[in-house]
C-alpha cells in the first residue's frame, strides 16, 4: 500500500511539474504595496494607460488601438488598483478586469505572456481614495525607426526643448482619477553615464568600443552620441562595433556565437560615417523582441575586425544578460565594460564574471571597480552598495545593496 501511495504521490508531483501558470496567475503572483502609483515615462518606450471605472470591471478604453500594436513589442503589463475592503469583491474584480484585458487583445497576450515583466501593484492611501487610478498600464518598444529619429531629435534639439508627454491625462478626467507621473527627460543626468566614464578614463588609448544598439539604449546612445559629437577627434585611434542582437530575428533563428547584426566603422571615417553605421545597426534591429543581448559575440567579432585594439570596451544594458555568456573563454584580452541601467538596481553578475574573467573592470556612471584583476578564489568585494565573493572562478552575490 505504502508504495501505491509513493507512487501515486511521484505521478502527481510530476503533473504538477509540468503545469503552466496562466497569464493571470503570473500577474496576480508578483505584487508591490505602494502608498500610490506613479508612472514613470521613459525614452524609447511607449506606455498605453487603459482605466477602468471605479470599483467596476468596465472602461471606455477603445480595444481597437491595442490590436494596432505588434503584441511582440510589448515589454511589461502592470495592474494597477486601490485596496478594497471586501477581499472576495476586489478578488472578483481583479479577475474580471484581467479577462477584459485578455480579450481586448483576442487573445494574443497567451502568446508572449511568459516573456513579459508582470507586475501588480496595490495602492494603500486612504487619503482621497476615490481619485487613486485603476486599470492596467502596458510599457511597449517603440519601433527601431521611431527610436533613430530620437537620437536625432536629441542631437539637433536645442536643450531647453520641452519633452511631450507619452498619454493624454485628460483622457482619465471622465474616470475621476488622477495618475502623478515623472516626464521622460533624454538630457537627464542618469543617462549621461557612458561620457561620464569616459571622462573619468582618458589614459584608454586605441580604443574598440563596442556597443549595445538594443532599444533599452537608446536613450544612452543619443546622450553618448551628443557628447561624441563635441568631443570627435578623426585623428584619434578609435574602431566601433554597433550590435543589435540578430537583426530583429527570433531567438529560434540565434545561434550562439552566429546571431549576427554586427556593424563595424573607424573613427577616421569620421562622423557622419558612424552615425550612418549606427543608424543602421538600430533601424535593422527591428524591435529585438527578447531580452538577452550577443554582447560576447560582438567583442569576438570586433577583436577579429581590429586585432590591433588595445582597450576593449563594452557598452552594455545592465538589465539585459548576454545570451552567449559561454563565449567568455575564447576572450583573452580584458574587457572594460561600462554599465548602463544601474539606477537603484543591483550589478548584473554576469558582466562582473566577464570583467573578472577576463582581468577587466566595471563601470557605472558614479563608479569604477578596477581591482578584479586582483582578486583570488575565496576573496570578497564590495561594489554599488553590494558584497560579492569570488566562489569556484564566479562572482557570487552574497549581501545585496540597501536601496533607499
Amino acid at each position: 500500500m505504502g508504495n501505491i501511495i509513493s507512487i501515486l504521490f511521484a505521478i502527481f508531483l510530476g503533473t504538477n511539474s509540468f503545469y503552466a501558470q496562466s497569464f493571470k496567475e503570473l500577474l496576480l503572483n508578483k505584487t508591490e504595496v505602494k502608498n500610490r502609483f506613479t508612472l514613470i515615462e521613459e525614452i524609447s518606450i511607449k506606455k498605453i494607460v487603459i482605466p477602468f471605472n471605479y470599483n467596476s470591471a468596465t472602461t471606455d478604453f477603445d480595444p481597437s488601438k491595442l490590436l494596432k500594436i505588434p503584441y511582440r513589442n510589448i515589454q511589461k503589463i502592470e495592474y494597477i488598483y486601490s485596496e478594497n475592503g471586501d477581499l472576495n469583491h476586489q478578488n472578483k474584480l481583479n479577475s474580471e478586469r484581467i479577462d477584459t484585458l485578455s480579450s481586448f487583445f483576442k487573445n494574443r497576450i497567451n502568446r508572449v505572456y511568459k516573456n513579459l515583466e508582470l507586475l501588480t501593484v496595490v495602492q494603500t492611501q486612504k487619503e482621497n481614495k476615490r481619485e487613486l487610478f485603476n486599470g492596467f498600464v502596458i510599457t511597449i518598444e517603440k519601433s527601431s525607426r521611431s527610436n533613430s529619429k530620437l537620437i536625432n531629435t536629441v542631437l539637433n534639439t536645442p536643450r531647453n526643448n520641452k519633452n511631450q508627454s507619452c498619454f493624454n491625462l485628460d483622457t482619465l478626467t471622465k474616470y475621476g482619477y488622477v495618475l502623478p507621473h515623472v516626464k521622460a527627460d533624454y538630457s537627464g543626468y542618469g543617462y549621461k553615464t557612458i561620457n561620464r566614464v569616459f571622462d573619468r578614463n582618458t589614459d584608454w588609448k586605441n580604443k574598440l568600443v563596442v556597443v549595445d544598439v538594443t532599444g533599452s539604449m537608446t536613450p544612452y546612445l543619443a546622450q553618448y552620441l551628443l557628447w561624441l559629437k563635441l568631443n570627435f577627434n578623426k585623428p584619434e585611434k578609435q574602431n566601433f562595433v554597433f550590435f543589435n542582437d540578430g537583426n530583429g530575428f527570433k531567438k529560434i533563428d540565434k545561434p550562439i556565437g552566429k546571431t549576427g547584426g554586427l556593424y563595424f566603422t573607424e573613427n577616421n571615417f569620421g562622423y557622419s560615417h558612424l552615425m550612418k553605421t549606427i543608424t543602421k545597426a538600430i533601424v535593422n534591429g527591428n524591435c529585438n523582441h527578447d531580452l538577452p543581448e550577443n554582447d560576447i559575440e560582438a567583442i569576438i567579432g570586433g577583436l577579429q575586425k581590429f586585432p590591433d585594439s588595445k582597450s576593449i570596451i563594452l557598452i552594455a544594458d545592465n538589465n539585459a544578460s548576454p545570451r552567449d555568456i559561454k563565449l567568455i573563454k575564447k576572450l583573452d584580452v580584458p574587457i572594460k565594460v561600462i554599465l548602463c541601467g544601474t539606477n537603484n538596481r543591483l550589478i548584473n553578475e554576469d558582466y562582473l564574471d566577464l570583467a573578472y574573467k577576463t582581468k577587466g573592470s566595471i563601470h557605472t556612471i558614479e563608479e569604477d571597480l578596477t581591482e578584479l584583476l586582483d582578486l583570488k578564489e575565496g576573496s570578497s568585494f564590495e561594489f554599488f552598495g553590494a558584497t560579492y565573493h569570488i566562489k569556484e572562478g564566479r562572482v557570487i552575490l552574497v549581501k545585496k545593496a540597501i536601496i533607499q
